[in-house]
């Protein structure tokens, strides 16, 4: 999957008509190395993850993007809020009730015999750094590059599906069940940015989900399977 990804940049990113989707082809490629040199050190997820974020975050600063395109604005954002409180319980529901029949064949990655509280308050402190490297990554970066390549149509769709193929390794529940549910996911919060031109409403979004998520993980793992 590296050297194709590798021909992939080559191909793209020299070939003027297919340069701005260069640059897609190289988060993919590194995001796939990093997956690859964690999985060689053994390295367990949450950890995992964040190492892949950091990565990735770094690499759409050098990237340089004009900041003004990344949808940090607040746009219309209060007119769309109860569209993303709606995306917010139907996307919990989906993906907890996906987890809840899962269960017994994900590996949990919470470390069950901490403190209750501690796991809670850590919980929460994790979604909201995974919704801000998400939304800045796929919401933002990937999406304006989609959105000056294809148009936003294309784009609420192309950055959805990048994320939903992310979704394949690293997310809970991961395989191809949680990637056709990641890429809806991922589609629905790309709907939001192009309709309130802001990622702030996916950021509220995704951080709702993966704390009910992790909530989840935590309560069957503790109370239903021990």
């Amino acid at each position: 999957m590296l050297a194709g990804l590798s021909l992939l940049i080559i191909f793209t990113r020299f070939n003027p008509k297919t340069k701005e989707f260069g640059k897609y082809s190289e988060i993919l490629f590194v995001f796939c190395l990093i997956s690859f040199i964690i999985n060689t050190l053994g390295i367990n997820y949450p950890e995992s993850l964040i190492i892949i974020w950091t990565f990735l975050i770094l690499l759409i600063f050098y990237e340089g993007p004009e900041w003004s395109k990344l949808f940090f604005g607040f746009g219309e954002t209060k007119i769309y809020f109860k569209l993303a409180l709606l995306i917010a319980a139907v996307s919990s529901l989906a993906f907890g009730t996906l987890i809840f029949f899962r269960i017994s064949t994900i590996e949990n990655p919470i470390p069950l015999d901490w403190p209750t509280d501690v796991l809670i308050v850590l919980g929460l402190g994790f979604a909201f750094y995974l919704a801000i490297m998400e939304e800045t990554i796929f919401r933002s970066f990937i999406f304006e590059r989609a959105q000056g390549a294809a148009g936003s149509d294309y784009a609420v769709v192309i950055q959805g599906i990048f994320y939903g193929l992310m979704c394949y390794k690293t997310g809970v529940p991961g395989g191809i069940e949680g990637t056709v549910l990641g890429s809806l996911f991922g589609i629905a919060l790309g709907y939001l940015v192009k309709k309130s031109g802001s990622i702030y409403l996916p950021m509220m979004v995704n951080v709702i989900v993966t704390f009910i998520i992790f909530l989840e993980l935590l309560f069957l793992g503790k109370y239903l399977l021990q």
